[in-house]
């Protein structure tokens, strides 16, 4: 059985680091979704009925030994593209804290130790996927449990690291008991894996006929003691291991390989809920899968498809970058508006000025073509990484295998250095042409330090609310609390009265507005930055003059001008577990 290797942090502005992939990391995140279009399928998972899914998902998990390497965790990323992974657990990534954060393709959620990077797990699915994340909970450095929106049951994934034979059973008996609090407040009803590295050998039903719906025939190796605790975990908790169940070659059974390349043994398991065994039609290694680990991928194929996602709207910031062109495409679209809608509601004139608005900003936009961004990690460094994933499968040496990967190390380096250095030289340009917005760009770009945020929260009674309806009436109820706080003085209106209406807003004072407004502030609900009125002109008070003074006589207000916005942020120097009322500005 092999032992934990924790290897030292690498420089901390290295791509290790998730903080430099755009972080947003949190406890529980609330959901995301994006799928295709499905059509119902067959039977429902009701009762004694079979689930009949129609498409098959590649569910992962691997040891990878470690993130922390320079361009390792873009090397993972490419290998699992490259096995059409859709859910892959990682174990040992020696990641600090907890959060999620983007990378490439991928969305990686994981979960750490505050103070060191001795274990760490994390879960990794594909960016089209993270709409479907009703949450994920972070709950040790061992173990970290996701929630997917699917059908005909929701998905939880429950990535493990579990502790090494050398750790004392007291470790490993709270390793079970956080293990199995996870899986007691999963809903029966729904499907449950449980992915990872378990550092057990279970080997097979041959030793005990009474656990064959445990175990299968196909056990690599001989059980030992920590394989009887899981067997035990798993009857306690009617769950099946299955990559016990199929019968392959043994280089596609074993997961770990010594140092020595002398031992070859099963670690690392899928376990699933033994009402869901059906849906895993096979599991096998992917020995020409390669991350310099000694832990090979373990895969399993899973028939499960995701439901219709919410749909999330996306949209770009407008941007004026040719005033001329806008005012040219305004004026037409102008004079039609105020032919046709001039004498309609305030809610319909906006509704359509804001709808001519926008077909005049896209209009007018110059057609440009997008680069695609280079990545920092050159191609004759790919070309050596691929060559690794060869040797790897084609059987090479141990001494071999390490050997290329020094040289990948050092390739890594020299590369990243090279990008460094290449922004060194651009803040020494943007410094010279005095570019001070290019300048502190570019200076927070390689000295920002990963500062996962957090969406967990508590509410009055001081119980975490993880998931995103009950974080929503959350703060529905709190916000209602500010206006019917019983520390609120009451105020009785006094009776109406008759008075003269005054004069209609004027032009001149619409237009005093407009200049003395701010640019680069965020928008409103309407999504239309106030840079767009400004290059408008005096087609651009004449909506606002109109609209405004349609207001004033009826009272009625435009529905995008009546909704607000509200944006929790944390003070600073909270815990990630901060109440309500210390998250309000």
């Amino acid at each position: 059985m092999h032992k934990d290797n924790v290897r030292p942090p690498s420089d901390p502005r290295s791509d290790r680091r998730p903080g430099l992939s755009g972080a947003e990391g949190v406890k529980w995140v609330t959901g995301h979704q994006d799928a295709s279009n499905q059509a119902s399928y067959g039977k429902n998972a009701t009762g004694n009925r079979n689930v009949n899914l129609r498409r098959e998902h590649r569910i992962g998990t691997w040891n990878v030994r470690g993130l922390l390497g320079v361009g390792k965790l873009h090397i993972l990323e490419r290998e699992l593209e490259r096995c059409k992974l859709t859910i892959t657990g990682i174990s040992e990534t020696h990641w600090k804290d907890s959060g999620h954060f983007d990378s490439g393709k991928h969305t990686f959620y994981f979960s750490g130790n505050d103070k060191s990077s001795f274990s760490g797990v994390a879960i990794a699915i594909p960016k089209s996927w993270k709409n479907s994340v009703l949450g994920y909970h972070p709950i040790n450095d061992r173990i970290i449990s996701i929630k997917l929106s699917a059908s005909p049951t929701p998905l939880n994934v429950i990535q493990i690291y579990a502790p090494t034979s050398s750790a004392k059973d007291e470790e490993i008996e709270d390793f079970y008991c956080q293990l199995e609090s996870s899986v007691a407040n999963i809903p029966k009803r729904e499907l449950v894996l449980i992915i990872g590295d378990f550092n057990a050998k279970v080997g097979n039903t041959t030793m005990d006929t009474g656990i064959r719906d445990i175990v299968g025939n196909y056990g690599h190796g001989v059980r030992n003691p920590r394989g009887e605790r899981l067997i035990e975990f798993a009857a306690d908790n009617n769950m099946a291991i299955m990559n016990t169940m199929f019968k392959h070659h043994p280089r596609r059974q074993y997961t770990w390989t010594s140092p020595d390349g002398n031992y070859r043994n099963q670690i690392d398991y899928i376990l699933v809920r033994s009402r869901w065994r059906s849906s895993i039609t096979n599991t096998h290694t992917m020995p020409g899968a390669d991350c310099h680990s000694d832990h090979q991928l373990l895969i399993g194929n899973l028939r499960l498809k995701l439901q219709r996602p919410r749909q999330v709207k996306t949209s770009r910031r407008m941007e004026v970058k040719d005033p001329k062109s806008l005012a040219t495409s305004i004026e037409g679209r102008h004079v039609a508006w105020r032919a046709d809608y001039g004498s309609d509601s305030s809610n319909s004139m906006w509704i359509a000025a804001k709808k001519y608005i926008e077909d005049a900003v896209v209009e007018s936009q110059p057609k440009s073509s997008v680069a695609k961004r280079q990545h920092w990690m050159t191609e004759d460094t790919w070309h050596l990484v691929e060559d690794r994933r060869k040797l790897k499968a084609s059987g090479a040496s141990i001494t071999e295998l390490n050997a290329r990967s020094a040289i990948i190390q050092t390739a890594c380096r020299r590369d990243r250095n090279n990008h460094l250095g290449k922004i060194c030289d651009e803040l020494e340009q943007h410094s010279d042409n005095y570019q001070t917005k290019d300048l502190h760009d570019k200076v927070r770009y390689i000295t920002r330090q990963f500062k996962p945020k957090t969406w967990a929260i508590e509410d009055s009674v001081g119980t975490t609310v993880t998931e995103i309806k009950d974080i929503v009436n959350v703060w529905k109820e709190y916000c209602k609390s500010l206006f019917f706080s019983n520390g609120v003085p009451s105020f009785t209106c006094s009776p109406r009265q008759i008075l003269d209406r005054e004069p209609n807003i004027m032009r001149d004072e619409v237009r005093a507005a407009i200049k003395h407004l701010k640019c680069n502030k965020a928008m409103g609900c309407d999504e239309i930055p106030i840079e767009v009125f400004k290059a408008m002109g005096e087609s651009g008070v004449d909506v606002l003059f109109t609209i405004c003074n349609k207001i004033w006589e009826t009272g009625i207000w435009p529905d995008d001008w009546s909704q607000s916005i509200f944006i929790p942020l944390h003070k600073w120097g909270l815990p990630r577990s901060a109440t309500i009322t210390d998250s309000y500005p």
